[in-house]
Order: C-alpha cells, then sequence, then structure tokens
C-alpha cells in the first residue's frame, strides 16, 4: 500500500486507500458533515494515523505535528474534514506534484496542498477583512498625493498628440446635450443656483458634502427633479427628492466622515416644468432650511413634492432665487458651526 520514494523524511501512499476512504465517507452520509462535532472531527483524526500505521505510511515529522494540532482547531471544521477525506482520495495528484527532488520542498508542497484546502475559509475571511481595511485606509501613494486644483476651462482647448484634431468643446457637445438625463439635470439645476448667488465661477467639486458654498459661508444642498424624462414614459414621473442623512466626503482629505447627517444648512429643491432645462421660467425653487428637515424629517430618505410644500419652504422663481436664499431664515450660529465643522474636519 506504500512505498518509500527515496526521499528521506516522507512517505506516502501511492495507491487509493479504499477501506479508509470509504469509513470516512459512510460518516459523513451518516452525520451529515456540516453538523460534525468536534470528537467526529478528532475521529477522523485519529483514523488517518490508524491507517498510515497499519499500512506502513509515515509522515515527515512537520507534517504529522501540523495535522495533529490543526485538524478540528477552527470553527472551520467542515473545511478541515474535507482535507482528510481529500487527501485519501486525492494522493495521486499530489505525487504527480513531486517533483523538485528536495524532501523538505515535497514536504511543503504536501502541506500546502492539505493546509491550502483546509483553511480556505479562514484565508477567504483574511483577504475580505483586507480589502475592507484597504477600502477604508487610503494607501501610502494615495495619501502622499494632495487634492488636485482645478480651473475653470474656456472650452477652446485643444486636445493634444499625433492625429489630435478635436477641441475640449467638442467632447463638452458630446457628453453634456442629453439635458433631460437626470445627471445632466441635476447639475444644470446646481449652476443655476451657482449663477443666482454668484458662485458659477468657481468649478464643480465632485462628492463633496454639500454642493455650494455662498460668499457669506452659506452651505447650500442642490435637488433637483421633473416629471418628464429623457426615456419613453408611460405615464408623467411623481416629483420626489432624496433627503436622507448621509456620511460626508472630503476631497481634502479623501475620506469619508464616519458620521452621517444632513450636511448643507439649505436645501433648495429645483423642479422643471416641461422639456426646456435652458427656459429658466420652467423652474420652480423651494428653498429649505436643513433644520426643518431635521425636525420634521429625521431619517426620512425620501420626499414627495407635497410633502415638501406642507413643510413651508420659500418658493421662489429664478430672478428671486438669489433673495431668497439670502433671507432664508436659519440660525446663522449653528450655519457657522456647520460650515467650520464640513470643511474642515
Amino acid at each position: 500500500m506504500a512505498e518509500l520514494l527515496g526521499r528521506p523524511g516522507i512517505v506516502v501512499a501511492e495507491t487509493y486507500p479504499a477501506e479508509a476512504y470509504q469509513h470516512l465517507d459512510l460518516k459523513i452520509r451518516r452525520s451529515g458533515k456540516s453538523k460534525r462535532r468536534q470528537s467526529d472531527r478528532a475521529e477522523d483524526t485519529t483514523t488517518l494515523h490508524a491507517w498510515a500505521r497499519e499500512n506502513d505510511v509515515r509522515l515527515a515529522p512537520r507534517l504529522h505535528a501540523q495535522i495533529a494540532d490543526g485538524f478540528g482547531a477552527t470553527e472551520d471544521g467542515d473545511d478541515r474534514f474535507d482535507a482528510i477525506v481529500g487527501l485519501f482520495g486525492m494522493l495521486d495528484v499530489v505525487l504527480g506534484n513531486l517533483t523538485s527532488g528536495e524532501p523538505e520542498d515535497d514536504t511543503t508542497k504536501i502541506e500546502g496542498w492539505i493546509f491550502g484546502r483546509s483553511c480556505h475559509a479562514e484565508a477567504g475571511r483574511d483577504r475580505r477583512e483586507e480589502q475592507a481595511a484597504r477600502r477604508v485606509r487610503p494607501s501610502k501613494t494615495q495619501s502622499d498625493l494632495d487634492q488636485l486644483g482645478v480651473t475653470l476651462r474656456s472650452g477652446d482647448e485643444p486636445f493634444r498628440g499625433e492625429g489630435a484634431f478635436l477641441h475640449l468643446i467638442d467632447y463638452w457637445r458630446w457628453s453634456g446635450s442629453s439635458l433631460m438625463d437626470n445627471t445632466a439635470r441635476g447639475m444644470l439645476a446646481e449652476f443655476l443656483v451657482a449663477t443666482a448667488v454668484g458662485k458659477h465661477e468657481n468649478p464643480r467639486v465632485e462628492w463633496e458634502r454639500f454642493d455650494l458654498v455662498t460668499s457669506s459661508g452659506v452651505t447650500i444642498e442642490v435637488k433637483s427633479a421633473a416629471a418628464i424624462q429623457s426615456w419613453k414614459q408611460a405615464s408623467p414621473t411623481p416629483i420626489q427628492f432624496t433627503i436622507g442623512p448621509r456620511q460626508g466626503w472630503s476631497p481634502e482629505t479623501g475620506q469619508y466622515m464616519q458620521q452621517a447627517r444632513r450636511w448643507a444648512d439649505l436645501y433648495v429643491f429645483c423642479v422643471l416644468e416641461g422639456t426646456d432645462p435652458l427656459d429658466v421660467d420652467k423652474w420652480s425653487f423651494y428653498v429649505l432650511p436643513r433644520a426643518v428637515l431635521d425636525d420634521r424629517c429625521r431619517q426620512q430618505q425620501t420626499i414627495r413634492l407635497a410633502s415638501l410644500k406642507a413643510l413651508s419652504p420659500d418658493e421662489c422663481n429664478y430672478r428671486d432665487l438669489k433673495h431668497t436664499i439670502d433671507d432664508a431664515d436659519f440660525d446663522e450660529d449653528t450655519m457657522s458651526l456647520t460650515y467650520r465643522s464640513a470643511r474642515f474636519r
């Protein structure tokens, strides 16, 4: 049943140990490996060593010790039990991989095969935890890179390189002509509010905790909605906005804040009527302090237009939007604290 392969320190089986495998297989069918107790796994280990002794098979000392200490030692005993069964049933695969001629290397290969199977669950968990840690903690390279500065472009900037004949305006036309798409319409609404408060000369910052900051330090969140969409509709879409608390993200640090909250001092809800977002007379604006949402909506994630109006926001057109924002009734002490914490945390 076994043969010394001419390498000191290790003896492995060359023939399929059917009786030992059948014994373990019977125990699988009898108890179900998902319910195997610690004592069952210890018995499986004993069976392995008993078969080895009866058939004159010796294991390398290091491998012998790891099997004795390792099988059934963790909550993932099912995976380790699979490894025992696999050891009996797949020795031909192991033998086929012993090509180095060095006994220590061969021992390592067998150990890697056995414990690669038995520790698969632990390794998977370790990888997932490491990946999660990397998502939370920036790498050294990332942390060494400062936030890139952005300046307004004119659209006349040329593409460079051999065969390039385009200008930036060509890309803008290609990517931004569908103004009724939700994303494009939302950015256009944000642009309208920015022009109203005189901040359209500052380039838009993606993923900021709030959309705009006025000259007086008021932070603004812009929300937009429209009943008519760019795709085929069976009926108009109900006007609805997202208002839920969320984790803020800082472009200065490249990290999310742990606290979930509403970050802006004011919310400006923009509603487009019709299909021409360039007609500012087709836009209606509803200005509401964050404190009202925190008090009346708490953890609410969305709000429809009728419910929004029930909160008594200041409604206006585009021409009066700047004055409405300037006259918004909210606690300036709270505003100042909000701006400082959002800007410098």
